[in-house]
């Protein structure tokens, strides 16, 4: 995710001319003429609007997305915002929270049991499912939660680029609160003991091409490889997608003749269980990927 494509500030776009797209930079806009013209991501051809730039912070004219309309899914401007940027909007990153909320998954699995529950009249219900958004808690600034193994891979690699200091209070902040790196499995096993973990969080590991073998959603389970050999993580795939696309990916990384595949997952604490003198961490997955980034 390059700094351009991770923004909103747009450098060019198009508008139509003689009934075609015609690029246009955003210093060559005339201000007084702008109004004449509508804009076009470069893209996904969605609208933008010109913005002159703030003086103050001596920034050049660019083009954002227009109020109320968003980029296309897979646009290159559509991706998310980094630390930098909201740095920049913001001014600060005190108080940053991170949170993690009930897999997807098992929201929509509650509201599906919410309405099954109502009588069987044809009278309208008021509990369909609707889409799950991100409530803004105006007490923490930046209050924010991470959704998704991939928000959390893209957190990461916003975290990594950014000055060390800042680095490090920023990964204090994610690391035992609600990701376990495959390095801090005793850290994960403590949390338990002490009963401070959250019910669902972030974990990862390597998984095996030969875990396939143990996939089921009765008592199979895939083992992640983390570096500490006196803890081991046993994950138990929440449904039958789940349980597929484990399968899946063991199947094609086998296919492209390698040993392991380093993947992030989305879990919750199934059991823990001590088997010759080895922790076994036992967890239900119930949403995985790879690091793409």
């Amino acid at each position: 995710m390059s700094k351009v494509n991770a923004g909103r500030a747009m450098p060019d776009a198009l508008y139509i001319k003689a009934g075609k797209y015609v690029s246009i930079r955003a210093v060559d806009v005339n201000p007084k003429t702008k109004g004449d013209k509508n804009f076009y991501c470069t893209f996904c051809k969605r609208k933008v609007v010109h913005s002159q730039g703030k003086k103050t912070e001596d920034s050049k004219p660019f083009f954002r997305k227009s109020p109320g309309v968003n980029h296309r899914e897979g646009c290159e401007y559509g991706k998310k915002k980094n630390l930098e940027e909201i740095m920049r909007e913001e001014g600060t990153l005190d108080n940053l929270h991170y949170g993690v909320k009930p897999p997807l998954v098992v929201q929509a699995q509650g509201s599906e049991s919410e309405i099954n529950n109502i009588s069987g009249d044809k009278k309208e219900s008021g509990n369909e499912i609707k889409g799950i958004g991100t409530k803004r808690n105006p007490a923490k600034k930046h209050h924010r939660h991470i959704l998704t193994v991939d928000d959390l891979f893209h957190e990461l690699m916003d975290i990594k680029s950014q000055e060390q200091p800042l680095k490090s209070k920023l990964f204090s902040r994610i690391i035992g609160k609600i990701y376990y790196p495959y390095s801090q499995y005793q850290t994960l096993l403590n949390h338990h003991q002490e009963n401070i973990i959250k019910k669902y969080f972030f974990t990862a590991g390597k998984i095996n091409v030969n875990q396939y073998k143990n996939l089921s959603l009765d008592e199979g389970y895939a083992e992640l490889e983390g570096v500490n050999n006196d803890i081991k993580l046993h994950v138990y795939p929440f449904n039958n997608d789940i349980s597929k696309s484990l399968k899946e990916l063991t199947w094609n990384t086998r296919q492209a003749k390698k040993r392991e595949e380093f993947i992030g997952l989305k879990v919750s604490i199934k059991n823990v269980i001590i088997k010759n003198e080895i922790s076994i961490i036992e967890l239900i997955v119930y949403e995985f990927d790879q690091n793409h980034y």
